[in-house]
């Protein structure tokens, strides 16, 4: 059996980008795929691109904020609502997009060993690919070599952009931390 995975879209007023992102999703080659967006409050056509999924081939489950939210707690709404059937979750920005294989590419290499807690990769900023930094000959890193590497500039991550498996969502708390400008890659670095 698979393993279940979700995409996790926190957006807020996202119709320029977001269509592109959620066609992203879909085209994805992992069997065992779930697509969660939290519509933080939109007043622009976010909504009416989001019904345009209601059926769609991936599964999309939308959850509407009554109110607006600043954008840490969207976020953390993001993952609060990850179901516990979940393996392994990302989040992905209403403007950000990913390769079809990037859900299998990453489970793959999650799965190798059950001590994984993210992956991460390349990322493709439209100009340039964004490398990482990270020597070519190896693809899993022990978290404290991981740690030295990203603080001496050795490696580095894009914090958007990394898959995290489920088990690394604290029991109570949120995931990610409002008192950290930087906030995503805090959580990478915890993690």
């Amino acid at each position: 059996m698979a393993d279940k995975v979700y995409v996790l879209t926190p957006v807020y007023n996202g119709a320029e980008f977001l269509r592109q992102a959620m066609d992203s999703v879909q085209s994805q080659t992992w069997p065992d795929l779930v697509h969660l967006v939290i519509d933080n409050a939109s007043t622009d056509g976010t909504a009416d691109i989001l019904s345009d999924y209601e059926d769609a081939r991936v599964p999309v489950i939308v959850v509407r904020n009554d109110t607006l939210l600043p954008q840490i707690d969207n976020w953390n709404k993001a993952v609060e609502e990850l179901p516990q059937d979940a393996d392994w979750f990302r989040i992905l920005c209403a403007d950000d997009t990913m390769m079809p294989d990037f859900i299998e590419k990453s489970v793959k290499l999650g799965t190798r060993d059950g001590s994984i807690g993210i992956v991460a990769c390349k990322v493709d900023m439209g100009i340039e690919i964004h490398h990482s930094d990270w020597p070519q000959d190896q693809s899993v890193f022990e978290g404290r070599e991981a740690l030295r590497r990203f603080l001496t500039h050795n490696g580095n991550v894009i914090a958007p952009h990394v898959m995290y498996r489920r088990e690394t969502v604290p029991a109570s708390g949120p995931f990610f931390d409002s008192s950290v400008i930087g906030f995503d890659t805090d959580a990478v670095l915890r993690t």
